[in-house]
């Protein structure tokens, strides 16, 4: 897409690595899904967002600051969290307006001013 055109290019020696975290998926029976022409935050995006206007608590795990934008309220129904696989940390709506100091439905737009 364009808006990701200023993007530098996958470091060389981070593409090998992608056989083999697809290998080590399958091994434990991890479902993978792919979309060609689209990257990963993107499926991400609709896949949780989807699943949460089915009804379901959605538990994003990455540290992707800009899916961040995806969290919901916590109403006790359908939801979406995040979570900081590398810092353990859940992120609910509260807490990502207390890091970022904005709701996180305006979370692009001051990632996007960065």
């Amino acid at each position: 897409p364009e808006y990701k055109s200023n993007r530098k290019a996958c470091p060389e020696d981070l593409i090998p690595q992608f056989d083999f975290v697809k290998d080590a998926a399958t091994a434990y029976g991890i479902l993978q899904l792919e979309a060609p022409g689209f990257e990963a935050d993107d499926v991400i995006a609709t896949l949780s967002t989807m699943a949460m206007e089915e009804g379901c608590h959605v538990n994003i795990l990455s540290g992707d600051k800009d899916l961040m934008q995806l969290v919901t309220k916590d109403d006790g129904g359908a939801c979406i969290e995040m979570i900081d696989p590398m810092k353990m940390v859940r992120f609910s709506h509260d807490a990502v307006t207390e890091k970022w100091g904005v709701e996180p439905e305006k979370l692009g737009d001051v990632l996007a001013l960065a």
